[in-house]
């Protein structure tokens, strides 16, 4: 399976609101129009009980995975088009390998088996499977995001509000108490070959890059972890 390799560059910005963004997006120079429909967005992540993707991205390594299951709408609900990614970092460039999975129901009562029993139902590459017995839940979160592209359609960018993580806990498979993340994540995503115009869209936001992945930001501020 080929990959469609691409930038994204992330700002977390905590004194932000949602018209203070768009505003700020609206306004650029690269003419950026809303498209799609705003839509929930929820995940649950995967690591190892060394959690090697959290301490991996926190250190910077080069090469790494990350696995979740994505879907939309509700976050407590029967899940009828969950979709297994496997999110693959080499250097500063990243994509993404998608599978489709089989419907499941989460409820506040995690159980880590049924999730496993999910993939044994959902035909997915050997190799993935043997992946996914090395790996179990340990976050989940979800959020509001909105979508935008440039009037040339080169570049993407999402705003991300309503930021809300839980803790899984590893034996006891308990979803705990929610961390929300106050302000708006923007996300600036777009292929390689558009690489050296994107300052002319960063040049006029007033906030910094930042580095660190939610499922990072997720951890520490749902376990105490510190990166």
């Amino acid at each position: 399976m080929d990959l469609d390799w691409r930038y994204e560059r992330k700002f977390a910005i905590e004194q932000m609101s949602l018209n203070e963004a768009e505003n700020i997006i609206l306004c650029n120079n690269m003419l950026f129009s809303e498209v799609y429909y705003k839509r929930q967005v929820n995940n649950i992540y995967l690591d190892s009980i060394y959690m090697d993707a959290y301490y991996n991205n926190v250190e910077g390594l080069s090469h790494r995975k990350k696995y979740r299951v994505r879907w939309y709408g509700d976050l407590f609900s029967k899940i009828r088009q969950p979709v297994l990614e496997v999110k693959v970092k080499n250097g500063i460039v990243g994509s993404k390998y998608k599978y489709k999975l089989h419907e499941f129901e989460l409820g506040r009562l995690f159980r880590t088996k049924v999730l496993k029993q999910v993939f044994g139902k959902s035909n997915l590459p050997e190799n993935v499977n043997f992946e996914l017995s090395t790996v179990d839940p340990t976050l989940i979160n979800t959020y509001s995001r909105k979508y935008y592209m440039s009037a040339n359609e080169k570049y993407r960018v999402t705003i991300d509000t309503g930021l809300e993580y839980f803790s899984v806990q590893r034996g006891f498979n308990n979803i705990v108490s929610s961390s929300p993340q106050k302000g708006v994540v923007i996300e600036i995503k777009y292929s390689l070959e558009n690489d050296e115009n994107v300052d002319r869209i960063t040049q006029s936001f007033p906030f910094r890059l930042t580095r660190s992945s939610k499922y990072v930001q997720g951890i520490s501020m749902s376990t105490g972890l510190n990166y």
